[in-house]
């Protein structure tokens, strides 16, 4: 076990979590990568500092290029973090170099990878504008062929927390009531502020992240 473990650490370049690399090591060592049972969560969020070298997307760039886990289903938990996908986003372009791209391009090229948008503070316009510019993009083949992000992005998974209090309450507001249902709100407005989506569209991207894929992730038949 030990022999394993460390050879999945050194393949990561000692950069993964230590429970990401004891997670691979058990399925490895059932010799059950592609078929087995257990999936793996990764915190992918890109806000904290001490994570950053941790989680950054990279690592499991290098490691889904390896021919036995090219199928391995994961979860890149929280995509861009609560900022959501400010650092891909520049003014007249999209920063191929970003965390968040280069997660968007792992969900494109591979069929068990997911990325769920928990923790996204949807308090800000600019943030929520974000989210929606991922799936006009997509539309746009602006991160090229593979598969859609529709069918690869979930709501929510180990967290809703509190990222920002103004999240939880009715219009964003300061004060005043605080409930998910602001929060779930908050991400309905995202999707249907959308003047390039169509209505489908629009519907599609909501029952594929709160239905559909959380069940393809998690396969669930019914």
């Amino acid at each position: 076990m030990k022999k394993l473990l460390s050879e999945l650490i050194d393949m990561l370049n000692d950069k993964t979590d230590l429970l990401s690399s004891l997670h691979l090591a058990l399925i490895k060592e059932k010799e059950a990568i592609v078929n087995s049972d257990l999936d793996v969560l990764s915190e992918a969020g890109k806000e904290k500092e001490n994570l950053d070298k941790n989680t950054t997307p990279q690592n499991w760039k290098r490691l889904l290029e390896k021919t036995e886990f090219t199928n391995l289903r994961i979860n890149f938990a929280h995509l861009g973090g609560e900022t959501g996908t400010d650092d891909m986003f520049e003014p007249f372009r999209i920063d191929k170099k970003s965390w968040t791209y280069t997660i968007i391009k792992l969900l494109k090229k591979y069929p068990n990878t997911y990325a769920d948008i928990s923790a996204y503070d949807y308090a800000k316009k600019e943030h929520r504008n974000n989210l929606v510019k991922i799936f006009e993009k997509d539309e746009e083949n602006k991160f090229g062929d593979g598969h859609r992000l529709v069918d690869k992005l979930l709501w929510g998974s180990d967290v809703p927390m509190v990222i920002s209090g103004k999240s939880y309450r009715k219009g964003s507001k300061n004060r005043g009531e605080s409930k998910y249902k602001y929060y779930f709100g908050g991400f309905l407005k995202a999707i249907n502020s959308s003047s390039k989506l169509s209505i489908s569209q629009k519907n599609m991207i909501i029952k594929n992240m709160t239905e559909v894929n959380p069940k393809k992730f998690l396969r669930i038949s019914a």
